[in-house]
């Protein structure tokens, strides 16, 4: 696995994601998730496609391409409706009024 020097976990630290590029060989550890990103050439990075995706698959997930510190576009998200969300809070209301019964 490929560790940035300046990367390291500790005792009791919880990994939220973990991202693997590159080729790995046999002998190697992939910690990342699903498939590793594109290994990028020299002076490039990896970037994550969209910012508030994760689909679980690191070749999916990031694109190698030119340094682009914190500029990674957000895919759009479908949102509930109101009477969605009115019926949710109803029903989560209702279920706690018979725990209390």
């Amino acid at each position: 696995m490929r560790v940035d020097p300046d990367t390291r976990q500790t005792a009791g630290e919880t990994i939220y994601d973990a991202v693997g590029y590159g080729v790995f060989a046999a002998s190697d550890v992939f910690a990342g998730e699903g498939n590793p990103a594109p290994d990028p050439a020299a002076g490039s990075s990896i970037a994550r496609v969209f910012a508030n995706v994760d689909t679980g698959d690191n070749a999916n997930d990031f694109a190698a391409g030119a340094p682009t510190p914190g500029s990674a576009a957000l895919a759009s998200v479908p949102e509930p409706s109101s009477a969605a969300l009115i019926a949710a809070g109803l029903g989560g209301l209702a279920w706690q009024g018979r725990r209390r019964s």
